[in-house]
């Protein structure tokens, strides 16, 4: 398996207990004014090396004010402060998820990312929320 096709897997396996946890996933294919929740993503630095990264995305509402604010230099601004209260918020609550389950998570060291997290392993074994053999039998049915 190549390198980009294990993190590819990670990246699944983190999407997949993010979304078992209840968290809204965010998918960078969306229109921008509709994305928010939690995204995973592989980012490849060479072909053989990159990371697993997850970070939050608020509202687009949010958002956008926390930018607007940034823009006219209102560093004051309520909606900044917000923004990155819920961002540092989500990015602890994305490891203790990930790692309560079994995954190696962190803050990440990418200092273009304050908020983000780096997945760097899986656990072993199929996760708790898999369908296990007994949920496909009907009792008294034999085949």
């Amino acid at each position: 398996m190549t390198a980009r096709a294990e993190l590819e897997r990670l990246a699944r396996q983190a999407r997949d207990e993010l979304a078992a946890a209840g968290l809204p996933l965010s998918h960078e294919g969306l229109a921008p004014d509709l994305q928010c929740g939690v995204t995973v993503r592989v980012t490849m630095w060479e072909p053989d090396d990159g990371v697993v990264h997850a970070d939050w995305r608020p509202s687009p509402r949010l958002s956008r004010v926390a930018v607007d604010a940034l823009r006219h230099k209102h560093l004051d601004h309520p909606a900044l402060h917000r923004q990155g209260a819920v961002s540092q918020a989500m990015a602890d609550a994305v490891i203790t998820i990930l790692t309560a389950v079994g995954f190696t998570a962190r803050h990440t060291t990418n200092d273009y990312l304050p908020y983000g997290v780096d997945v760097l392993a899986a656990p072993e074994g199929p996760p708790a929320w898999a369908v296990h053999d007994d949920e496909l039998t009907m009792p008294g049915w034999s085949g």
